[in-house]
Parts: structure tokens; sequence; C-alpha cells
């Protein structure tokens, strides 16, 4: 089969983002190496993390150098447009698995590429929005033992028309069930 699946667990490269962007590069030379033209984005339960690593992802799929954010207490270098992967950006079949577990900088990756009409989303509504609210502070009450995060910046997707209360519905609402969960089965990825 000509398809490629990705999956990404997560954004959270704050200190150190090189072996995040290689491992983005080397995914793409081996996909454009290879004529790959279907690409299935896992997303699904990444929490989210750096802006600049969801931004690198971006670089590879979007069709025309646009911003990353619009309004920003933390990315002001993403309020530019980001440039389009110089060498093996990928131009074919986009298909973005998403469910409630996406959130932070991957609601923003989600809201961009729904936005910007790039790929196919399949899955279930993303927990976070097009706005984001980090990084957060950790607060752990003793009295509680809950360990509460609070945002300290907040940070908008560049785009419009979306609600900041809703995440990125799919176009495909595909919500598993729990026999197929018992079982093993992923019937978003099979979808």
């Amino acid at each position: 089969r000509n398809l490629a699946v990705m999956k990404i667990a997560s954004f959270r490269y704050f200190q150190e983002p090189g072996p995040f962007y290689s491992f983005i590069d080397k995914v793409f030379e081996v996909i454009n190496a290879k004529n790959i033209n279907n690409l299935i984005l896992d997303l699904r339960d990444n929490y989210g993390g750096s802006g600049f690593c969801s931004s690198h992802l971006f670089s590879y799929l979007e069709t025309s150098p646009v911003p990353w954010v619009t309004r920003t207490s933390g990315y002001s270098l993403l309020e530019e447009p980001i440039p389009m992967a110089e060498k093996n950006h990928f131009s074919g079949k986009l298909f973005v698995l998403i469910n409630g577990g996406c959130f932070s900088a991957t609601g923003l990756l989600s809201s961009l590429l729904k936005f910007h009409k790039i790929g196919t989303f399949i899955g279930e509504q993303t927990g976070g929005s097009y706005v984001t609210n980090a990084p957060a502070l950790s607060y752990n009450p003793l009295e509680t033992r809950l360990n509460l995060m609070v945002g300290m910046m907040s940070n908008a997707a560049a785009v419009t028309g979306f609600s900041d209360k809703d995440g990125i519905m799919p176009d495909y609402y595909v919500e598993p069930d729990i026999d197929d969960l018992m079982k093993g089965k992923d019937t978003v990825k099979e979808f």
C-alpha cells in the first residue's frame, strides 16, 4: 500500500526540540524517497507541548506559508508566516486522527490544518480549541492531594470563525465502542 502512519504522542520537547525536529525531517525524507502519497497523522491523546515542535510538523503539510498564531504571549516568533519545508514537503492525501485527548499545541495544529483545508479529520472532537493557555504552572495543595495546572499565557492560532469553547470537529465522526477497545481494535484507524 502507498500509505504511511505517523503517530505523534507528544510535542513536549521544550528544552531540547532538536531530536523531535530530526525525527520529523527523517520521516518526511523516507516518505518522499518511497513516493508515499497517503499519510495518516495520528494525533490522538497528544496533550500538546511546544508550539515550535508542532509548527515544524506543520511546515511539511501547509500549502503556503501562513502564521501559526495571532494572539500570543510566548510565541511571538510564530506570528510570522511559517516557511514551508524546503525539502521533502508532503503534498499527498492527509488523514488526521483526533479525539478528546488532543489539547494545547495539538489543538493549535488541528485548527490550522482544518482552517486551511489540509487533510481529512477522522475520530472525535478535540479537547482543545484554537486557543491554548500555556505554559502552565503546577500547584499541588497538600490538603487536597490534587495537582492543579494554571495557564500563564494565552495563544490563539491564526484562524477565524472557530469557537474558543469547542474543539475541532472531525469530518467523519468515529467513536470506538467498549467492545472494540477490549479487543484492541482501532476502529478510527480502520475507517
